[in-house]
């Protein structure tokens, strides 16, 4: 009937009036309870386009956290925000969402990244790792147990590593895609690091994550002591490696 559609577009209008105009801080109180896993501290502007001086994400602490709603993807069922945030002294940007049916997702992730501090978030405790991590159009769909897809590439610029002595990896790439419900990262290394790797690191929504592959020394590094025990040479000489481990967070 028709005063039934005069309500609904009175409801809509009236979301969006909340959106655009209220403040954002009452509205995460409202909210809170049911998003434990971020923590906002300093809100400022409205739910619609604002920001937080400190956010905790999934126990991940991030600084100056600016978003905007993006109007179209609001208009075909999904909400999406355009969101730019400091993670150290780096800053990165891109898109995150969640759609009609559950789906979540990043998209267009771009920027760089200190690779001590993101091994630092993450509690990996390697050796002493040194450069940055160069992320390129990162996208990244899930639901609450598979990947549902992955895309882009992360290479590790500047690379070094301090165990027994600094070795100077220059450039570690990483392409990304989907295998098996899972995030896939394809390793190699540029022609100019003191090592060869050529290996596959998988991450699951739940955290765990593995790399399997081979690694071999183009100069004399002392390779096996880096890997700590964890090299099995092969009939060629390479270095057989296989890690599992389990990230302090999960994915969703």
């Amino acid at each position: 009937m028709r005063w039934i559609k005069v309500l609904g577009l009175i409801a809509v209008v009236y979301v969006l009036a909340l959106l655009v105009y209220f403040p954002v801080g009452h509205v995460y109180a409202w909210v809170q309870p049911q998003v434990k896993q971020a923590q906002l501290y300093g809100l400022h502007g409205t739910p619609w386009s604002g920001k937080a001086d400190v956010a905790i994400i999934a126990g991940l602490r991030f600084k100056n956290l600016h978003w905007r709603i993006r109007f179209l993807p609001l208009l075909l069922g999904r909400v999406q925000l355009g969101v730019s945030v400091d993670v150290g002294r780096q800053r990165i940007h891109g898109d995150v969402g969640r759609s009609w049916t559950g789906v979540r997702y990043i998209q267009s992730w771009t920027g760089k990244l200190a690779v001590n501090k993101m091994l630092e978030m993450a509690k990996i405790r390697i050796a002493e790792a040194e450069g940055h991590l160069s992320l390129e159009n990162i996208g990244v769909s899930l639901d609450a147990e598979n990947v549902k897809s992955a895309t882009g590439k992360i290479t590790w610029q500047n690379a070094k590593l301090t165990v027994l002595q600094t070795v100077d990896l220059d450039e570690i790439h990483a392409d990304i895609s989907e295998e098996k419900n899972m995030l896939k990262a394809m390793l190699s290394s540029s022609t100019d690091s003191a090592i060869d790797v050529d290996g596959t690191f998988t991450l699951k929504p739940s955290g765990e994550y593995s790399f399997n592959g081979k690694v071999a020394e183009r100069k004399k590094i002392g390779l096996q002591q880096i890997l700590a025990g964890r090299c099995r040479r092969g009939r060629d000489g390479k270095c057989r490696v296989k890690w599992e481990a389990r990230l302090p967070f999960k994915l969703m």
